[in-house]
Order: C-alpha cells, then sequence, then structure tokens
C-alpha cells in the first residue's frame, strides 16, 4: 500500500472495504482553516449509498476511517456527507463535512460548518483513483 498524505500516522492503515466500492486519493487547495484537510481519502460505494472518507482531521478526532453518507445530485455528482465531534480546546466542537464529487473530472469541493466556531471552512481539489483501503 502506498503511503498516502506523507504522514507516518496514515501509513500502516490497512481496511478491507467492499469489492463494489471505488477508491480515490484527493488532494485540496483549502481557505487556510486548520479544520480543512490539505488531503482526503474516499472510497466510494454509490450502490449502497456509503462510502468510507480518511484524512489528518479524521486521524486526529476518530483514530482512523470512518463511514459517511453519499447521494446522487440532480445534477449526477456525488455528495458525501459525514459528521463527527473535534476534540479542540477549550470547547469541543462538532463538524459537519460535506463533500461534492464531480465524477466526470474526478475533482471535489469541501464545505464543514462547525458548531461553536465560526471558521469558514472549505477547499477545492482534483483526486486519483487509488485503492487506498487494500492493504
Amino acid at each position: 500500500m502506498k503511503c498516502i498524505f506523507g504522514a507516518a500516522a496514515l501509513c500502516g492503515l490497512v481496511f478491507a472495504g467492499p469489492a463494489t466500492a471505488q477508491g480515490y486519493v484527493c488532494t485540496l487547495k483549502t481557505n487556510g482553516s486548520s479544520f480543512a484537510p490539505e488531503a482526503l481519502a474516499i472510497d466510494i460505494d454509490a450502490a449502497s449509498k456509503s462510502a468510507t472518507v480518511f484524512g489528518p482531521i479524521i486521524q486526529w478526532a476518530k483514530g482512523g476511517p470512518m463511514q459517511a453518507k453519499v447521494r446522487t445530485r440532480n445534477d449526477g455528482q456525488l455528495e458525501v456527507r459525514w459528521s463527527m465531534t473535534l476534540p479542540s480546546r477549550p470547547f469541543r466542537s462538532y463538524a459537519r463535512y460535506r463533500v461534492v464529487f464531480n465524477t466526470t473530472d474526478k475533482t471535489i469541493t469541501l464545505n464543514a460548518t462547525l458548531r461553536n466556531a465560526d471558521n469558514d471552512v472549505s477547499g477545492r481539489g482534483a483526486c486519483t483513483e487509488e485503492d487506498w483501503m487494500s492493504g
């Protein structure tokens, strides 16, 4: 398995995903918010309307990959959503992330809303197909 994102904490990950899912590793240009990941791995199973997502923020908050919901939008793009509690200080914050994935040109747009914070969390980027979940 390739070491994604160049972070040692992410290099040893082995996680078997469903055979029908398609994996992507995405690099994002963010607005500079510390809650906007500059890298994100997504394993999308549109048929089951589910995904597995992983990145530095998820590693920090959850300790590993987490499940997300997928829906197909009217324009044919996929929307991937997940929520998590962020262990930030002095307050814990709750974040809701939304990624719109363009299946044609393999680009993503990320937006997030944080409770107890007025941060604007956003980013845009490109993805490459990669089976990041298998070992």
